[in-house]
């Protein structure tokens, strides 16, 4: 799994000659990436024409990106990083511009990621592109599904508020209970004289 991630970021960070400016910058850096809910670490160290990526390095990152995985999937922009950063969905330590210029050289500022695209060299075009409308697919579906409990789950809050007693019911009922505890109290007493007779 870290070859293929590896390669792909390879084919994208140093595609072209345009983004000298931009590797340049990344080249000697690292960038740790931290997922809280699956408990994963990745080290990304940049080198001068190759990314390698590691589960644990020994040397402190320059910069470390805490997160969760649901929070990584909206990271597609540079605005939405910056939302995600003031919202603290996002724990960014040591040199910021490192995070910025990873996602800017990742193109997912303006542009579609297509898996296919950076598959196909390694594998071929019809395998690839099998690949990339499988995940997509699978992509839709989880979308779809997550979408539906959350619709399914406000709408049980919503109706079990609706359903829920309000502060005069309540106070009536509870009246009406002290008042049957009070009845059955003198039943009570009645049944104890009886006994006694």
């Amino acid at each position: 799994m870290m070859t293929a991630l590896e390669k792909i970021i390879n084919t994208i960070i140093y595609r072209e000659q345009a983004l000298a400016s931009t590797q340049k910058h990344l080249c000697g850096h690292s960038l740790l990436l931290i997922i809280n809910e699956i408990n994963l670490s990745i080290v990304f160290i940049f080198g001068k024409n190759k990314v390698k990526i590691f589960h644990r390095h020994n040397r402190i990152a320059d910069c470390t990106l805490t997160t969760t995985l649901t929070t990584l999937l909206k990271l597609y922009n540079y605005q939405e990083f910056i939302k995600l950063l003031h919202s603290e969905k996002l724990e960014v330590k040591g040199d910021l511009k490192i995070i910025e210029v990873f996602l800017a050289t990742l193109a997912l500022d303006g542009m579609e990621f297509d898996l296919g695209e950076h598959l196909s060299p390694w594998i071929g075009d019809i395998i690839a592109e099998s690949i990339s409308q499988f995940v997509c697919n699978r992509y839709k579906l989880m979308n779809y599904a997550i979408k539906r409990k959350k619709e399914c789950l406000s709408q049980t809050i919503i109706e079990e508020l609706r359903l829920s007693p309000g502060s005069l019911e309540m106070s009536w009922l509870i009246k009406e209970v002290e008042e049957c505890l009070d009845i059955l109290d003198i039943f009570d007493n009645r049944i104890r004289l009886l006994e006694i007779s």
